[in-house]
């Protein structure tokens, strides 16, 4: 095999940040040392950099394309290339552990372009998963011209990273990752006149400490327990000395293994509904020793909202107002796109949910809308349930078997994966029906689901790991430059 180490101390030299010129620069390197093969010296037209579909800026997706024999059989290594500024959710060890597989895939390359004899081995080294997607978004679409001309697709490996407290494991499908978001709009709180009004930043306070790490909102399935919720995003803006500010938002981040979509937001909603009424109990009693110490008397607060998922908010509109404002708000965001395209598109959506408030509130009250802030990553469930995952499942877990029996084979890798772009073996309707909780569903969103089921391939992940040992991230060298291109290597041979 080729000396990985040797590969990864040249990858290392760049730092392919996103957005930024190492991103294109990683691409190139990757480019010209698969070119170095053997089998590509013979076949240079096999490997290749693709640019994403982008005006603003220009970056590669990096392929290598092994083709032996008469088969149309083809199995996808899915890489990242890109990786994030170093911070609180990415370490130094994180970035060579991306490195470090992106090193192995090219030994893997090497060493598979001799021992298979009939099929194809299709390397994908993709940009922008720090970012937008577009490096990903432009794989799917090259991956669904190669389905249209004939290959068949039986697996797809990634090999993404993740945290482990010293676990070796491999991960068949992956989590639903879901974004739900809670807006709303109170009445401005004087501190003299308390009852009267209803503080934002309060409620907000309080479902956040209600829901964070809700074991309600959890789920389990095949052993495999879903993430907690925690906050992602608070923005409570406004308010002066005397007085609150007449809206706030929060939003959070979380996963799921079984729950469906539609189930998961009704239930947060009753849990936002109970939160609400406790928090209501809270402040009265602060409230009446507050007037008991100014001597003022005491009015309890009754203040009751109408709690919301934005499809009810928006059907509800629709009755009242009529179906014209459905136009109005599309033109609205598009419009809000088109003039500001580098902002985040969940900004775009907390702006609209409140335009739509402040331009057509049906009464002068409080409301809590409950929406999904970016269409949920859908769950991929990769248990055995046909022929092509049966045998993506005995050749990895017969790969681990044969090369190191004590690494775990588990479902659903717990972070943000491109299983969800190539397989869509999660209830169909669930995910359109979950479409409706979010706020004017944009076109490539539809697109996504639309190509991963198209394209159903099963999927697993054997990636890097970062293991935290003693309070410190540490880099295993003997996984990652031996252990783990041999599982690969092993695994896809048996694939053919």
């Amino acid at each position: 095999m080729l000396n990985i180490k040797e590969i990864y101390d040249k990858l290392s030299t760049i730092d392919a940040l996103t957005y930024e010129k190492g991103e294109v620069d990683m691409a190139k390197m990757l480019y010209y040392e698969y070119l170095k093969l053997d089998y590509f010296k013979e076949h240079p037209e096999n490997v290749r950099l693709i640019a994403t579909d982008e005006d603003e800026f220009v970056r590669f997706n990096q392929l290598a394309i092994v083709e032996k024999g008469e088969s149309k059989d083809a199995v996808i290594v899915i890489n990242t290339m890109d990786e994030p500024q170093v911070g609180r959710k990415f370490s130094n060890v994180d970035a060579k552990v991306l490195k470090a597989t992106l090193a192995s895939s090219i030994a893997i390359c090497d060493e598979l372009s001799k021992t298979i004899n009939d099929g194809i081995v299709i390397f994908i080294n993709v940009c922008d998963r720090y970012g937008e997607q577009k490096g990903i978004e432009s794989v799917v679409k090259y991956l669904s011209k190669l389905k249209e001309d004939g290959i068949n697709f039986k697996a797809a490996i990634t090999t993404h990273g993740f945290l482990t407290k010293g676990e070796e494991a491999i991960f068949f499908g992956a989590q639903a990752i879901i974004k739900p978001a809670i807006f709303i709009a109170g009445k401005t709180v004087r501190t003299t006149l308390y009852h009267e009004g209803l503080d934002p930043a309060y409620m907000l306070s309080t479902f956040t400490r209600d829901l964070t790490l809700n074991s309600v909102l959890m789920d389990n399935y095949q052993n495999e327990v879903s993430e907690p919720i925690y906050v992602n995003r608070s923005l409570v803006p406004g308010g002066t000395e005397v007085q609150s500010s007449s809206w706030g938002y929060t939003s959070f981040l979380t996963s799921s293994v079984k729950k469906e979509l539609g189930d998961y937001i009704e239930l947060l909603k009753e849990i936002v509904l109970n939160s609400y009424k406790k928090a209501i109990d809270e402040l009265n009693i602060k409230y009446s020793n507050y007037c008991l110490k100014r001597n003022i008397e005491f009015t309890a607060l009754d203040v009751t909202p109408k709690v919301y998922t934005w499809d009810e908010y928006l059907n509800e509109l629709v009755t009242v107002r009529g179906n014209s404002i459905i136009s109005a708000m599309n033109n609205e965001i598009e419009e809000k796109i088109k003039r500001q395209p580098d902002l985040p598109l969940e900004e775009h959506r907390l702006r609209l949910v409140k335009s739509m408030y402040d331009k057509y509130k049906l009464a002068d009250e409080p409301i809590i809308i409950i929406y999904y802030e970016d269409a949920p990553v859908q769950r991929v469930d990769i248990t055995g349930n046909n022929e092509l995952e049966r045998d993506l499942m005995l050749a990895f877990t017969s790969a681990i078997n044969k090369i190191k029996p004590t690494i775990s084979r588990r479902f659903f890798f717990p972070d943000l994966s491109y299983h969800s772009y190539l397989n869509a073996s999660d209830d169909l309707r669930d995910i359109k029906h979950s479409l409706k909780f979010i706020p004017c569903v944009q076109k490539h969103e539809i697109e996504k689901i639309n190509f991963a089921e198209e394209l159903s391939i099963p999927t697993v992940n054997v990636g890097g790991i970062t293991k935290a040992i003693d309070g410190k991230f540490v880099f295993d060298e003997e996984y990652h430059f031996n252990t783990l291109p041999s599982i690969l290597i092993e695994g896809i041979g048996r694939l053919f």
